[in-house]
């Protein structure tokens, strides 16, 4: 079963998560979101997790994070800083 943490919340601009939580999958197309925290002990980006967020400019990733899905950030056509941790293993293809 796929879980959506808020997909297609178009009004969405500030975001955060708690560190118990998952990034899931298919949880984009939030056109408004520009800021979004991310927990410390997030391990993986899920596939199309913030799929065509137009509004995010930037995101800075936690040291844990070690696996990017598949359009993770495909379609965030403002995204202009994105910082990868030093311990980053796998960015799927089609990932921006």
């Amino acid at each position: 079963m796929k879980k959506l943490l808020c997909g297609s919340c178009i009004a969405l601009a500030i975001f955060c998560i708690s560190a118990s939580a998952a990034l899931a999958a298919e949880s984009g197309k939030c056109g408004e979101l520009n800021r979004i925290g991310l927990p410390y002990g997030l391990e993986s980006i899920g596939d199309g997790a913030f799929y065509y967020c137009t509004g995010m400019i930037g995101i800075d990733l936690p040291e844990e994070v070690t696996d990017i899905g598949v359009l993770a950030f495909m379609g965030c056509s403002s995204l202009k800083t994105i910082i990868l941790p030093d311990g980053i293993e796998n960015i799927e293809g089609s990932t921006f």
